[in-house]
């Protein structure tokens, strides 16, 4: 019995040093509505009942709890219902609860499910919750970029699990008719944040959608998959917004972005893959050469006596990564993968940098998969490289994994 009331008053102290931790300053105006908000959640609701903090993970949710009421009571001024009139139903969770809460103090008309969730992100979010609450419309609040009326309309009904941006993106890619399993898709990539080049973006996804079905050119189907998609994007980033050494794998004079002025206006998956496979013939850069170039004479590559090769069998093929050891393999490694790595022959002869080629077999033929760049010194992975210097496969990354795991290595991505 004295057990559990000690860990009972424990619980008690947890929760008192949370509300303690997040008041308000004392004397404002958010003060005392902080204690009255706090001494209402407490005996009319189980949100902050003390046994909800009783484990680790229930005290950061109780905490949460006690931040969000104390951003409630910082915008006091924006309540539209007295506290006192608040009622929530005590059979329900502590979420719907919380959820009864902000309808009750800031809502007024229908807002989407996800805003409630996202309100606390920052202050654009909250603000945007109270906007929506009073009743303004979405095309009036300040919003990453300008609001039609079907994006409007789509906005109000984004999934609950999204971020305000994220939702934002999604009602965007919706109004160009794109089918809700493409907009969720669009949401997780490097799109799901807005940037100053939202008029090339929404270019793009106009192309996307047009696309996402496919369409019957030259009677070919020029449709494609969404780990395509993703490839594509990063594609687009790199060759209009990125730096061209990212883009090209060694240093250039002139670090600009390899063709700002590209654009898929009006044009075709196919256009877009052609481009994506031969993108370093086409460019007329002849500013941007590398600093140094390779001699074609063959010298050897110090070996790397630290880390250790790789073989396994993953999906009943033979997987292997060795390091490459001379100027000469380094060559043909980047003829087979068509990229640049050759360019690296210099940084090899320093036994820092070395170059290392996962390859598969299945018995019968041998594939190059990836290009794998290692410092030896830190044992950290720099680069993963698969053809034309494409991202590397599921298959690839988990074979990449057992030898980062086998060799202790390190792999910022």
């Amino acid at each position: 019995m004295s057990t559990t009331k000690n860990r009972s008053a424990g619980c008690r102290n947890l929760l008192d040093q949370s509300i303690r931790a997040h008041m308000p300053r004392f004397g404002s105006m958010a003060y005392y509505q902080y204690l009255e908000l706090v001494s209402i959640v407490r005996s009319q609701s189980t949100m902050l009942a003390p046994r909800n903090v009783q484990a680790a993970s229930q005290q950061r949710t109780v905490n949460r709890v006690v931040y969000a009421l104390s951003k409630m009571a910082a915008y006091w001024s924006q309540w539209q219902r007295s506290i006192y009139s608040w009622l929530p139903d005590l059979s329900s969770s502590a979420t719907n609860q919380y959820y009864s809460l902000i309808d009750h103090l800031f809502v007024q008309y229908e807002i989407p499910q996800f805003l409630k969730s996202s309100w606390l992100q920052n202050r654009h979010s909250t603000r945007l919750l109270i906007a929506l609450g009073k009743g303004q419309s979405i095309r009036k609040c300040q919003m990453p970029i300008p609001f039609t009326k079907s994006m409007a309309k789509h906005f109000m009904s984004a999934p609950d699990d999204l971020t305000v941006l994220q939702a934002a993106r999604w009602a965007q890619v919706r109004s160009f008719d794109g089918s809700p399993s493409l907009a969720r898709f669009i949401t997780q990539t490097r799109l799901k944040t807005f940037g100053p080049q939202e008029e090339f973006w929404a270019e793009f996804l106009r192309f996307v959608v047009t696309n996402e079905h496919g369409r019957i050119e030259a009677k070919t189907k020029t449709t494609f998959s969404l780990s395509e998609l993703k490839e594509m994007i990063a594609f687009c980033h790199g060759i209009k917004f990125g730096r061209a050494v990212e883009m090209l794998g060694y240093n250039t004079f002139d670090d600009a972005p390899l063709q700002p002025n590209f654009s898929v206006k009006g044009r075709s998956v196919r256009w877009l893959r052609k481009r994506m496979a031969n993108w370093r013939t086409e460019i007329e850069l002849p500013a941007r050469t590398p600093m140094r170039f390779p001699k074609p004479v063959d010298f050897s590559f110090p070996k790397c006596d630290t880390i250790e090769a790789f073989r396994g069998i993953d999906e009943g093929l033979l997987w292997t990564i060795d390091q490459i050891d001379s100027a000469a393999m380094l060559r043909a490694e980047g003829g087979i993968m068509q990229h640049c790595v050759a360019a690296y022959a210099n940084r090899c002869r320093g036994g820092n940098t070395t170059i290392w080629s996962m390859k598969s077999d299945d018995g019968a033929v041998k594939k190059h998969v990836l290009t794998i760049e290692l410092w030896a010194n830190s044992r950290c992975i720099g680069q993963v490289k698969g053809k034309r210097n494409s991202s590397p496969s599921p298959i690839a990354t988990q074979v990449l994994k057992r030898w980062i795991a086998q060799e202790s290595l390190k792999w910022h991505r």
